[in-house]
């Protein structure tokens, strides 16, 4: 059910371009890189976890279109890649790295301005806000504890498993029960637009989420067989990213259309 929404999500608004839009209708693949990391809600845990940013990218279809002169509205279906990366002052042993795959829906809308240099330089640029629609779809991860070091144990790789755990876990899985699959936050954006050619646009959007849903309604994450930790899932998802789309109008074909049938009809008249 929730794979289906977010799925269908981009394509009820592309449908709703085309109705509601009398503007540009653009569409094209996109691609990005950046930073995530994790905001915790206990602060027990933000005093006790240094965090070190994960490099993150996304890659999917960008779709833009024109609501009114200068507002537009941007939406993505993206695949991307979140993580948090931890360790401890008071716990120097202490070393855990979570990477977290997503398929993410951000919904932008932005007004667009005009800076002029010159007689006929002109820079485009933007800036927006709009929620950001994410649903979890799986994860792995490393952990190393000082328990595990004196015991000689090596550091644990497990994947992510959303379920209870069972009688007889799998000591290469961590569950996690209470797992907020579908995932809600906010993005604030700027970027500039280039048109290297006519219709073409390139944007070139820096974009901070900002999580507003935990990782885990209980927050607990059940490492199998360490017993001097346990990870706090009560966290939000946050990141940095910078993408760059490449779009087309997808109305072109209308105008183009519409100006040779004119010129057919001028010079029938002749």
């Amino acid at each position: 059910m929730v794979q289906r929404v977010i799925f269908r999500f981009p394509l009820v608004v592309a449908i709703l371009g085309f109705i509601s839009s009398n503007g540009q209708v653009l569409i094209g693949p996109t691609v990005g890189g950046g930073v995530s990391w994790v905001s915790f809600h206990d602060p027990v845990s933000r005093q006790f976890y240094k965090q070190t940013p994960v490099p993150t990218f996304t890659l999917g279809m960008a779709l833009s279109f024109q609501v009114r002169k200068n507002f537009y509205m941007h939406s993505s279906l993206l695949y991307s890649r979140k993580g948090e990366n931890l360790s401890s002052n008071t716990s120097p042993d202490l070393a855990q790295k979570e990477v977290y795959h997503y398929i993410d829906a951000p919904i932008i809308f932005t007004h667009e301005f005009k800076i002029k240099f010159g007689r006929n330089k002109i820079i485009k640029w933007y800036a927006g806000l709009g929620p950001n629609i994410s649903y979890w779809l799986n994860g792995r991860g490393t952990v190393i504890t000082s328990g595990m070091k004196e015991d000689l144990l090596p550091t644990l790789h497990y994947k992510i498993a959303f379920q209870q755990t069972p009688d007889n876990p799998d000591p290469s899985k961590v569950y996690v029960a209470d797992a907020n699959r579908m995932q809600l936050g906010l993005n604030l954006a700027t970027g500039w637009v280039f048109e290297p050619a006519g219709l073409q646009k390139i944007y070139i959007t820096v974009r901070y989420e900002i999580g507003h849903t935990y990782l885990s309604k209980s927050g607990v994450e059940n490492l199998t067989g360490i017993n001097d930790y346990h990870g706090d899932m009560q966290a939000r998802p946050m990141g940095l990213r910078i993408t760059a789309a490449y779009v087309i109008d997808l109305k072109t074909a209308d105008r183009k259309k519409g100006k040779s049938t004119s010129t057919i009809t001028k010079k029938r008249k002749r």
